[in-house]
């Protein structure tokens, strides 16, 4: 019997923030690109920061910062695994001075917990992007509706390289920002390691997708939401959920970075 295995759970993608090669922690980013556009790297501004993106507080016990972020891609066939380590600054240094790779919103900047790094990788990696088309992604949900938040909440211990699936709730009206930042609210029992992950919406029916070795992907209408950055506290489930037309900009905006460096 071939295998069959959803396309969001090898969509969302094992970062590790790195300092000087040492591992500082993990969590979550995934591929995405705009029709006919380049592909990109997204994942929270706090994992490329290694900073409380609220109070700026340093994450690291020992205080140290990021200058690294190594991506555990996927091989083309999808056998096995490679990591690319991706440089945060252009300098490795990681001072205020410092030149940093990522991307962020030309509008919302640093508020905005997201991040766009630009992908340079060996011929050999696949990548599978989510497509960020015009449509608008908050119309297909509604506050109680299920979703799924896909990243890597494990430890290095018990991970696995395809993508854990956790059920949430919209707890909020989508269409609006919560605290005027555009981002809604899920209700979901998520963990620091699926900061990145890609919230997802499937409707319709399962498809598939049939690769040489065997494998069955089942390619049902799924809808990028957005990406989840974390819990509003250590006492709430409340987490939120920064969304696709965000992203999108993000996207649109680092195009025209990159067409005019």
């Amino acid at each position: 019997m071939p295998i069959r295995i959803s396309a969001p759970s090898v969509q969302s993608l094992k970062v590790q923030p790195l300092a000087r090669g040492n591992v500082l922690s993990h969590a979550t980013a995934t591929v995405a690109k705009l029709i006919g556009g380049e592909p990109y790297l997204l994942t929270n501004r706090h994992v490329v920061t290694g900073r409380d993106n609220v109070t700026g507080e340093c994450l690291d016990k020992n205080a140290a910062l990021p200058d690294t972020l190594r991506v555990h891609f996927w091989a083309r066939g999808l056998s096995h695994q490679e990591t690319v380590d991706i440089p945060l600054y252009l300098e490795g240094r990681t001072d205020d001075q410092a030149t940093r790779t990522w991307i962020e919103h030309p509008s919302y900047m640093h508020s905005a917990d997201v991040v766009a790094l630009h992908l340079q990788v060996p011929a050999e990696i696949e990548l599978m992007p989510y497509v960020l088309d015009t449509s608008i992604a908050e119309d297909l949900i509604e506050p109680s509706d299920h979703v799924q938040v896909i990243g890597f909440p494990l430890s290095d211990k018990n991970s696995s390289p395809f993508g854990i699936w956790v059920a949430g709730f919209v707890a909020s009206e989508p269409e609006l920002n919560h605290l005027n930042a555009p981002y809604f609210l899920i209700d979901c029992r998520a963990r620091k390691g699926q900061s990145g992950s890609p919230v997802i919406v499937a409707t319709g029916g399962h498809g598939q997708m049939k690769r040489k070795d065997e494998r069955h992907f089942n390619i049902a209408s799924i809808h990028l939401l957005g990406l989840y950055s974390g819990r509003l506290g250590s006492d709430t489930d409340l987490g939120m959920v920064w969304k696709a037309w965000l992203l999108r900009e993000l996207l649109t905006y680092a195009h025209t970075v990159r067409a005019q460096s």
